[in-house]
């Protein structure tokens, strides 16, 4: 991409400059996000057909199904580094003028994770981690909130208010 200047942007203008760039390498961006995700269609096509329970009955657990959960909970953490990985290093070549391809961006993810240990190098961890913890937050907040309202109901009504 020629003509960029470095200098702060305005949220309109980012926003301009990631649709463009999506909008001139479609192909390449899906298939930079698709080809990862391949492998959790796999994954749960596995899980599918491993599973012979009859619909009619109720579901039961087993290890099966156990294991088949856990390799889609890594699968779709690996397709997620992949994905944000190789579009991040897609975008990079863009910006800095260099041809590339979706084997060349999800190789040099390969590569990156080989040589330095993908769980300690990414922050896809510490995000999902932050995430939880604000969830759990107001999942905690959202349950004070409902014991506040049914204590404060709970008083109303034992003083006969409506």
């Amino acid at each position: 991409m020629s003509g960029l200047d470095l200098r702060p942007l305005s949220l309109g203008e980012i926003l301009d400059r990631t649709f463009t760039l999506y909008r001139g390498h479609f192909v390449l961006f899906l298939g930079i996000v698709g080809i990862p995700h391949l492998l959790l269609l796999a994954v749960s096509l596995t899980q599918i057909l491993m599973s012979n329970t009859n619909p009619l009955t109720p579901n039961t657990f087993s290890v099966t199904s156990a294991i088949t959960g856990l390799a889609l909970v890594v699968a779709s953490i690996a397709a997620y580094l992949f994905s944000q990985g190789g579009a991040i290093l897609a975008v990079s070549q863009i910006y800095l003028g260099r041809p590339v391809s979706i084997a060349e961006a999800l190789g040099r993810v390969w590569i990156i994770s080989d040589s330095c240990s993908a769980w300690s190098s990414s922050t896809a961890w510490q995000s999902w981690a932050l995430q939880f913890c604000w969830l759990s937050r107001e999942f905690t907040w959202g349950a004070g909130c409902w014991s506040a309202c049914r204590w404060r109901w709970s008083k109303r009504r034992a003083r006969g208010i409506p």
